[in-house]
């Protein structure tokens, strides 16, 4: 049994795909949040999923029976939880729960594949004259008249961020592939067995660099790009609230260059299964 979740580190994610693929075991059962709906390449027979918007319940469906070679494939939708609470700004999930037709017509949607039924709805509302709803086409052209490039920027996001932040995780990981082991000891990097990435080194040679002024500028930032390359490996983005859990294993003055800094992260955390809350509310109290 596997999690795929948010939490989980970029380089375990691809272990955790390659073993579906390579199919290391007979029968695997794949726990997962919404990123198993885009970008994660595997082939499962079954799926199970609380319903939300309709792209992601397609999505989910796009990892069953992917290749259609197989029979006896089912997907299977509940509804179970609110999806509100990670949809409830969405305009089609607005328009979903707002419109009788698309919201006891989903199934025939998902069927026939007539997507087009709920995008016409979104449209004719963002079409209306408003220049002053960002989420109007007319605010957006508005703007582009007057050159408001600001306002563009800020009120056209595709993704909502949510004032979500960098969370780095100093673990350890094995040396991924297209990186020089070679490279990685010559900065300091590696390990003492020389096998695998340290977190901890990582983040203080990117704080040296950060302060080092010896150095030729573009030569610097140059180096600070191949870094920040290897410290996504080791980051996960994350919301307020978790941050005010963890608050008291976070390093105050490491988390002053971009990324907050899980320096107590063995309290809390685990690379195969992400967060333990509850194991850091015991250690607090302990």
């Amino acid at each position: 049994m596997y999690l795929l979740s948010g939490d989980i580190l970029e380089p375990q994610r691809k272990k955790i795909i390659n073993e579906i693929k390579e199919e290391k075991y007979k029968k695997v059962i794949v726990a997962s949040t919404q990123v198993v709906e885009a970008g994660i390449d595997i082939d499962m027979d079954l799926g199970f999923k609380d319903r939300s918007i309709l792209d992601s319940d397609e999505q989910l469906a796009g990892r069953i029976n992917r290749n259609a070679s197989k029979k006896d494939c089912k997907v299977f939708l509940f509804d179970c939880d609110r999806a509100s609470t990670i949809y409830g700004k969405d305009k089609r999930y607005q328009h979903q729960q707002k419109n009788k037709e698309l919201y006891f017509g989903f199934k025939e949607i998902l069927q026939k594949k007539e997507f087009d039924r709920l995008y016409e709805k979104v449209f004719e509302d963002a079409k209306k004259d408003d220049w002053t709803d960002s989420s109007k086409l007319k605010s957006y052209l508005e703007n582009f008249k007057r050159f408001d490039f600001s306002s563009i920027s800020q009120e056209f996001q595709l993704i909502e961020n949510n004032n979500a932040e960098s969370l780095f995780i100093p673990v350890e990981i094995p040396i991924p592939d297209g990186y020089s082991s070679k490279d990685l000891r010559t900065i300091d990097l590696l390990t003492d067995d020389q096998l695998m990435i340290s977190g901890e080194k990582l983040f203080d040679r990117f704080i040296d660099l950060i302060h080092n002024k010896d150095i030729d500028f573009i030569r610097r930032q140059m180096d600070l790009k191949k870094l920040t390359g290897l410290m996504s490996l080791f980051s996960i983005s994350v919301y307020p609230n978790l941050l005010k859990e963890i608050g008291d294993k976070l390093d105050v003055e490491k988390s002053k260059y971009g990324y907050q800094y899980l320096s107590h992260w063995e309290s809390c955390y685990n690379i195969n299964s992400g967060f333990n809350l509850e194991m850091a509310r015991e250690d607090v109290l302990l």
